[in-house]
């Protein structure tokens, strides 16, 4: 869910671990780097053959998007050069 252009936050209401390779948010505002609030790692969301993807969870190799059972992920908008340099 999108707080405007500062963030984001992302709910996972079931108990077990949602986990997904690609994440396609080609239909939302959010673009650039973010990082978690409680757990500090970035995300980035970048264009990539004119759709949105989210091309770094938590590590440069890993896309998607990953949150445990009823946990909830509290995203901040982080100048982009922090995703790079981590």
């Amino acid at each position: 869910m999108e707080r405007g252009g500062e963030g984001f936050f992302v709910e996972n209401k079931g108990t077990d671990k949602f986990d997904i390779p690609t994440l396609d948010l080609t239909l939302t505002n959010l673009e650039g780097c973010y990082r978690e609030l409680r757990n500090n790692f970035t995300v980035a969301v970048e264009k990539r053959n004119g759709k949105k993807y989210v091309t770094r969870w938590a590590t440069p190799n890993r896309g998607g998007m990953e949150i445990f059972g009823r946990d909830a992920l509290y995203f901040i908008r982080e100048p982009f050069d922090q995703c790079t340099d981590k």
